[in-house]
């Protein structure tokens, strides 16, 4: 099967672009990988991975994903198991190319040892350590570790677009751990990689993701999250910004805002106003938002 059949098959499954990544990644990089499908997704994955001679586990159980407030059907976390035979839920399906690594990544997840799970599956190690020190506080706002990540360095507006995880939540992000911070290297040097990757399989896909890696984003636990792809310029200590180019996980107060405004004045990524050529809109000040707006990226 050439690369280009590929895609197009698992595009008519049809999963996300992400879980398309994941697995031209452990095709491509010899990594793990970790999906979540459910039966008819598995069913026709299962002929493409049979077809490839790869490897593959899956759970022991179904699990039942629970969707986020405000982020557009995205899940962080699941509530509850199911046995194999109920016609809802999802398996966790691991493959990869070294079926005993592949087998030994489920009996990590099964037993609960996360920091193992995210050596297998290839996570930076400092990230790995800072998801375990999180944990407990993104328990409580849904399971999401955005919030601690961003709390870091919350006064500070520069970051490495490509450490930041927020494009996951529209389908496209370029690795599926939390990072440590906004600019972990170690996260960095692997979007580039991968990016590197893609581009080798198919330009129109990896475009698309690095469009997003590449958007400036404004996050909010229960809001909405919503990414600005025309060029954001700070001009005058005004943040310029185009609303027809933006695009958001849900519709809303905010949203409605956002869409009226065209310049942001920023205090700290979690305090700013929305004004419309010059004239206020709307004051927001939050410790559940997190702006990230940044200058010199294209269309």
């Amino acid at each position: 099967m050439n690369t280009i059949q590929l895609i197009e098959n698992l595009k008519n499954i049809p999963i996300g672009y992400a879980s398309i990544r994941e697995i031209i990644q452990v095709i491509h990089e010899k990594k793990i990988a970790r999906l979540s499908l459910n039966d008819a997704e598995l069913f026709a994955a299962s002929k493409i991975f049979d077809s490839l001679g790869l490897p593959y586990f899956l759970s022991d159980r179904k699990y039942l994903s629970k969707e986020d407030t405000g982020k557009g059907g995205f899940s962080n976390s699941f509530y509850g198991t199911v046995g194999l035979n109920v016609p809802v839920g999802s398996f966790l399906v691991y493959i990869g190319w070294n079926k005993e690594q592949v087998a030994e990544a489920r009996f990590a997840e099964t037993s609960g040892d996360n920091s193992l799970l995210g050596k297998y599956l290839g996570y930076p190690k400092c990230c790995i350590h800072a998801f375990t020190r999180a944990q407990p506080e993104s328990a409580v706002a849904q399971n999401d570790f955005t919030l601690p990540i961003l709390k870091k360095n919350n006064r500070e507006l520069s970051y490495d677009p490509f450490s930041i995880h927020l494009p996951m939540y529209f389908g496209y992000g370029l690795f599926s751990h939390f990072p440590c911070s906004t600019n972990c290297s170690s996260t960095s040097s692997m979007s580039h990689q991968t990016l590197k990757t893609l581009s080798q399989v198919d330009n129109t896909l990896a475009g698309n993701f690095s469009r997003y890696q590449s958007a400036s984003y404004l996050y909010t636990e229960f809001d909405g999250i919503f990414a600005f792809f025309e060029r954001t310029y700070c001009k005058n200590g005004l943040w310029l910004y185009d609303s027809g180019k933006m695009e958001m996980s849900t519709s809303g107060l905010l949203a409605e805002n956002l869409k009226r405004g065209n310049q942001i004045v920023i205090k700290t990524p979690s305090n700013f106003t929305i004004l419309w050529d010059g004239n206020v809109i709307v004051d927001i000040k939050s410790e559940t938002v997190h702006l990230m707006f940044h200058e010199g990226f294209p269309k």
